[in-house]
């Protein structure tokens, strides 16, 4: 339970299988999640040290809470950002669905809970890598691929567009619900236009 927690289920079964090698990945496709809070620099320079670790940690328990309610894999915290999982087979829709209505609910509970904190959500459909990356003295079980930084560089746009949620479109054609498109825009380090959409509620 322990390692579950810290590690994540997923990366917490590997390892006691024994997977435990730099390199050992797995081959998968489904939908990630990359969301980043906004102004983080300004709050932490707000609030006493106590009082801002006291609400990131409601922020995030709200956040991984709604991922975890749709079955998807926190992967880690980077800085103030989230990287997650959602993997179903061999359908990738299902995995979208989930992605998405988690993001939903998360963002809903920004609001219903009252919490200091907004963000922004990117969501893309896509192929990645998933195991050890490090070496024996120290390693991590993540995921890599040129997918995960695109689910970054749309999240990135979030700010930007001033929305709370935007998509691929790769994502959007399998996320089942209506969308809209927000901008089709060129992202560092990928090649041609980007279209990213949200959701039309």
């Amino acid at each position: 339970v322990v390692l579950d927690c810290y590690v994540g289920s997923s990366p917490a079964r590997e390892i006691k299988q024994g997977n435990i090698r730099p390199g050992t990945m797995l081959d998968l496709r489904g939908a990630i999640w990359f969301s980043d809070i906004r102004n983080y620099s300004v709050h932490a320079q707000r609030n006493e040290s106590s009082v801002f670790i006291e609400k990131l940690n409601a922020y995030y328990e709200a956040v991984v809470g709604e991922i975890h309610a749709q079955h998807g894999e926190v992967l880690k915290f980077i800085g103030d950002a989230v990287l997650a999982i959602f993997v179903e087979h061999p359908d990738l829709a299902p995995a979208c669905e989930r992605a998405l209505a988690a993001a939903r609910a998360a963002n809903g509970a920004l609001v219903s809970k009252a919490l200091e904190f907004d963000h922004g959500v990117g969501l893309h459909l896509g192929q990645f890598k998933f195991g050890n990356i490090g070496s024996l003295r120290r390693m991590d079980f993540t995921v890599i691929g040129s997918d995960v930084n695109l689910a970054a560089r749309i999240e990135a746009q979030c700010s930007l567009r001033k929305a709370r949620l935007l998509m691929s479109q790769q994502f959007a054609d399998r996320c089942g619900q209506s969308v809209q498109l927000v901008t089709r825009t060129e992202l560092k380090g990928f090649t041609g236009e980007q279209a990213l959409y949200t959701t039309v509620d």
